[in-house]
């Protein structure tokens, strides 16, 4: 296996100044982040909830703008079928990677799944 030097990206979760020192190995430089999207879930280096929500954000409202084209488009589908995709699409879109979250109470996603409501 050979490693590509621009992919390859390293962190440490609340690590000291040490910790973030670039990597060489093989004479390739691997580089420290701060965050790191893995399958779809932001993993920040201070595990604080509120940055890792935050970079979620953009990728809900992506989402949620579809979803609100899709409605206007389809304004005469009944209800039934729109719930539908809702619940398949936009909740599950929201969703994606709680786990790794943390909180008892996102904000955020509480506002954003109001709006798709809403819709």
């Amino acid at each position: 296996m050979e490693l590509n030097e621009k992919k390859t990206k390293f962190f440490v979760i609340r690590g000291t100044e040490e910790d973030k020192v670039q990597l060489i190995t093989q004479s390739i430089k691997i580089d420290y982040v701060h965050k790191y999207l893995y399958l779809g879930a932001w993993i920040t280096d201070d595990a604080k909830m509120n940055y890792v929500l935050a970079s979620h954000e953009p990728m809900n409202e992506s989402n949620l703008n579809q979803f609100a084209i899709f409605c206007a488009a389809n304004s005469n589908m009944p209800y039934i079928y729109k719930r539908k995709v809702f619940d398949a699409a936009v909740t599950s879109a929201l969703l994606y990677s709680t786990e790794t979250w943390l909180v008892d109470h996102p904000k955020m996603l509480i506002a954003q799944y109001d709006r798709a409501v809403k819709c």
